[in-house]
């Protein structure tokens, strides 16, 4: 078939931001793949690219048909990691804003708005986790029927105390609990699922519960005050090194937290940062 030159070209490039200090995108190839395995990116998915000796994952600005440069010069992307953007409206805007107003890089700006395990190509959702339990047969069966198979009679026990287990749970028993654990599966006597990742729950620290001082719980009172405004103020809080002043931010930062908004705290100083993380990640998890 001979393709028309008025017959528009189909979008097989991709403009990508990549991680390193160069203000400009750099154009790829999709990747080539069959039709039934064809994996259509938006602008703002992740894609791992070649970029020198080295596979990155940059970050997609656009899809287009042409480039500035001969496409047999345009090596072809990796792989496609996601097929939607990872970024909503208001942050995609902002980052590009971000990147034009201060002359960033656009693909530092974007590797930095990326959790990290995002931006070492892990799959966005965390994998599932393979669960056994008990099935009725199972509970219904005796465990004198597994006197010749002593590793599966002990998985069976297992069962007794807890009514689901994973991989974790055998780690005391023999290397070849998952043959004997498939062989109860078989039996019809056990069942295996895949259970979702759980999100790690808050853990509960001492730090949360802070009695403030008179001084501390004026300032917060005021600070409360201004917030409830809803605009534009700022405010001067006085005090000497260890006078608890991380104490009265931290209590306006959940005050603000509680009606649904974001904090921007910044470091005075960079030897600060490790010591004034870890009060962060102990108070607000």
């Amino acid at each position: 078939m001979t393709l028309s030159i008025f017959e528009p070209r189909s979008e097989h490039i991709i403009s990508v931001a990549v991680p390193v200090p160069l203000r400009q995108s750099f154009d790829f190839l999709l990747p080539i793949t069959s039709p039934q395995n064809e994996i259509k990116p938006s602008v703002g998915a992740r894609v791992k690219i070649p970029f020198g000796s080295r596979q990155l994952v940059g970050v997609i600005l656009a899809i287009k048909s042409d480039s500035d440069f001969p496409e047999n010069k345009l090596k072809s992307a990796i792989e496609i990691l996601d097929q939607s953007s990872l970024f909503d409206d208001a942050l995609w805007t902002s980052l590009l804003w971000l990147s034009r107003y201060y002359l960033a890089p656009i693909g530092e700006v974007m590797d930095a708005a990326l959790p990290i395990a995002l931006r070492q190509a892990s799959e966005l959702m965390p994998s599932s986790k393979k669960t056994w339990a008990l099935t009725d047969v199972g509970r219904s069966r005796s465990v004198d029927d597994l006197n010749r198979a002593p590793l599966q009679l002990a998985i069976i026990k297992l069962f007794m105390k807890n009514s689901l287990l994973t991989a974790d749970d055998f780690k005391d028993t023999a290397s070849s609990w998952r043959s004997a654990i498939n062989v109860l599966v078989q039996k019809g006597w056990v069942e295996e699922t895949q259970a979702a990742p759980a999100l790690a729950e808050r853990s509960v620290n001492k730090h949360d519960f802070i009695t403030l001082t008179k001084q501390q719980a004026v300032a917060v009172e005021s600070i409360n005050q201004r917030i409830s405004q809803h605009r534009f103020s700022a405010t001067l809080l006085h005090g000497v090194t260890g006078s608890g002043k991380t104490e009265v931010y931290f209590s306006a930062m959940e005050s603000i937290l509680a009606i649904g908004k974001q904090i921007l705290l910044m470091v005075p100083e960079i030897g600060l940062t490790p010591q004034l993380i870890e009060r962060v990640k102990a108070r607000f998890s």
